[in-house]
């Protein structure tokens, strides 16, 4: 590893803005001034930067899941994503971006994209705890974000539209995390999140929606913790014929480290949504999660439940049942191969439900390259309707770890 030490002076000053909401140059100016804070005058500062260059070749029989006729495409992408971190005493800034670059072999079917990513953030650690601020921003294929999110594709029965078009993600987040004695500990956390969508045909509805929510921690020994949570959460959807909610609920759980290879956790909880109308209408639900891990010296696996309920691009809170399954075989120190199952459903919409399963063998030629490949069977149902897809990736990766 290349530590380098360094001595930096800076005069800053930050920009200011009315606007409502930031532009993508307005977040990378703020990024690399950001960054220019890291080090105050006559203090040391350890960095670290790293560099990822995949080079993807990936054919899709369907990517808008026709029922009939089906369309395939192959699309040519470039993801260049670079990593910087500085340490300073108890400071830590760190910064990522990225930019996904993709062309198509057909233009109808599946667009061109330059999708930019970046992630800048300071946590500053005390005796006691630490304390985060992290602002994210992300611009993604609706292709992608919704099929997962909501499973709506190109058409659906509800007459949404989601296809190839963008998904444009701001997010502000703050975190405490304090210990109030040896086993007892509080992490509060709050985030505010704008989610927009653009394109020529997208139908989708943007929204705004915060989250404030506290966690009460307690060791009840060196393996076990209990989990008490309250959370509140403000959905606002940008569209006049849609109705804003307040939802409030608490979660307990556990969390059991039965040895050093294998653990798990469980939460669950209910909550009451009050929806912003004439009639003020509420409705109680439940969510729930568990998850479990388990690692030997060749293989890892992984198992995630969940029943939630999440902002949705339809104007209204989705509730989705969700579950996901891994398992990763080592076969050498360069090479490993794995399975990864999800399944989706989307209770808000008509039952949607969304499944994919996707094989992956990852080799290690060095450690500056790589390569992937990867096949991927998806499948979309509701009441009506199935449509599926096939895909396949080979990917070449340039990675430059630490310099």
């Amino acid at each position: 590893m290349l530590i380098t030490s360094r001595r930096y002076r800076y005069n800053i000053m930050l920009p200011f803005s009315s606007q409502k909401s930031l532009t993508s140059r307005g977040w990378l100016k703020i990024s690399a001034k950001l960054l220019c804070l890291i080090v105050s005058a006559n203090t040391y500062a350890v960095t670290q930067q790293s560099f990822t260059l995949p080079i993807t070749l990936e054919y899709d029989s369907n990517p808008r899941f026709y029922i009939t006729n089906e369309q395939p495409v192959r699309r040519y992408s470039l993801a260049p994503e670079y990593s910087f971190r500085v340490t300073q005493g108890i400071d830590e800034w760190f910064a990522t971006a990225g930019l996904h670059l993709e062309k198509s072999s057909d233009q109808t079917i599946n667009q061109d994209r330059t999708d930019p990513s970046l992630k800048i953030g300071w946590t500053h650690n005390y005796e006691t705890g630490q304390f985060a601020v992290t602002a994210f921003l992300q611009n993604q294929s609706t292709r992608i974000s919704e099929f997962t999110d909501s499973g709506l594709v190109e058409f659906s029965d509800n007459g949404l539209v989601s296809g190839d078009n963008t998904r444009k993600t701001r997010a502000l987040s703050f975190e405490w995390l304090n210990d109030l004695n040896e086993r007892t500990s509080l992490t509060v956390n709050s985030n505010v999140n704008t989610t927009i969508f653009e394109g020529p045909v997208t139908g989708l509805i943007g929204y705004r929606n915060e989250l404030f929510n506290a966690a009460l921690n307690y060791k009840l020994s060196e393996k076990m913790a209990t989990v008490t949570q309250l959370f509140i959460s403000q959905y606002t959807p940008d569209d006049v014929n849609s109705v804003s909610s307040r939802t409030t609920g608490f979660n307990l759980g556990f969390r059991w480290s039965i040895n050093e290879s294998f653990n798990m956790s469980l939460n669950a909880g209910t909550n009451e949504t009050i929806n912003n109308d004439q009639s003020k209408s509420r409705f109680k639900n439940w969510q729930a999660t568990f998850n479990m891990n388990y690692i030997t010296l060749f293989t890892s696996s992984s198992l995630f439940l969940s029943r939630n309920q999440s902002p949705g691009a339809t104007g209204s809170i989705n509730e989705n049942n969700q579950l996901e399954a891994s398992w990763t075989y080592n076969l050498s120190e360069e090479d490993n191969f794995s399975l990864t199952y999800r399944w989706i459903e989307n209770l808000t919409l008509s039952n949607i439900e969304t499944k994919s399963l996707t094989t992956k063998y990852v080799h290690e030629i060095n450690l500056s390259w790589g390569v992937v490949f990867s096949a991927t069977h998806k499948t979309r149902d509701d009441i009506l309707t199935r449509s599926s897809s096939n895909s396949v990736m080979a990917s070449i990766i340039y990675n430059l770890p630490e310099f």
